[in-house]
C-alpha cells in the first residue's frame, strides 16, 4: 500500500480536528468555508467554521523535510493563514 499524499494527509488532519475541536467547543464545524474578511472585504476560505462563524479554524498538518530542515514555503502559508485569524 502506498504512503498517503500530502493532500490526503492534510484531509485526514482535518477530518480529526473537525471532530476535536467541534467536541471541544461543543458546535458543529462546517468544512471549506468562504468568509469576507478585511477593508476592503476578501473572500478566504477558512478550513473549519460554526455555523454562526463565531469559531474559525485554519488545520495545517506539516511535517519536516526528509533532511530534517523545517518547510519555509509552508511556514510562510502558516503565517498568512495566522494573519486571517486576527
Amino acid at each position: 500500500m502506498d504512503a498517503p499524499s500530502n493532500t490526503e494527509r492534510g484531509k485526514r488532519f482535518q477530518r480529526v480536528a473537525t471532530s476535536a475541536l467541534g467536541q471541544l467547543l461543543g458546535v458543529a464545524l462546517e468544512e471549506e468555508v468562504g468568509i469576507a474578511i478585511g477593508n476592503p472585504a476578501k473572500n478566504h476560505n477558512f478550513d473549519l467554521a460554526s455555523r454562526d462563524r463565531r469559531y474559525v479554524a485554519e488545520c495545517k498538518a506539516f511535517t519536516f523535510t526528509a533532511t530534517g530542515n523545517i518547510p519555509a514555503a509552508k511556514i510562510t502559508r502558516l503565517r498568512e493563514a495566522v494573519s486571517y485569524l486576527n
